[in-house]
């Protein structure tokens, strides 16, 4: 089923795209990860698709919008909050091993648009996920314990 996606693509801890777009999620991500592949350096990076679950909490009442987009990823009531399980992929075609860890210098990001705070969250994740600088310093933290 046709719905809102956000596709957020960031390099180095730059976004270079956010978009939102009408499409079958999983055909998104297909097409965008083709799309992907001709940025790939074949002999200098691996390329990966992780899918994994984002659990977005909403304060009810919902707004029929938010209702009808949240009952398709299993909305669940807790209290005064409604609970959903949303879908998310992330795509990286530019990354470098540094010891026993990955630094991601690119990723995609395509998720179910559920609005625009969800949205920032899924940018502010893709810039701290590519920020080397970041990275290196969080191996460095780890590796001193």
């Amino acid at each position: 089923m046709s719905e809102r996606l956000v596709i957020v693509e960031c390099v180095e801890g730059r976004c270079i795209r956010v978009d939102v777009v009408t499409g079958i999620l999983e055909d998104v991500v297909k097409e965008v990860a083709r799309e992907a592949l001709n940025k790939w350096n074949v002999s200098d990076s691996d390329f990966f698709i992780s899918h994994d679950y984002e659990l977005i909490s909403k304060k009810l009442p919902l707004s029929k919008e938010t209702f009808e987009v949240l009952s398709k990823y299993n909305l669940q009531r807790r209290g005064n909050e409604a609970i959903a399980r949303v879908p998310v992929y992330e795509i990286s075609y530019s990354n470098q091993w540094d010891s026993e860890k990955v630094l991601v210098k690119s990723i995609i990001v395509i998720a179910p648009y559920i609005d625009e705070t969800f949205k920032k969250e899924l940018v502010d994740y893709a810039v701290r996920a590519t920020s080397l600088e970041l990275q290196l310093t969080e191996s460095e933290n780890l590796s001193s314990v």
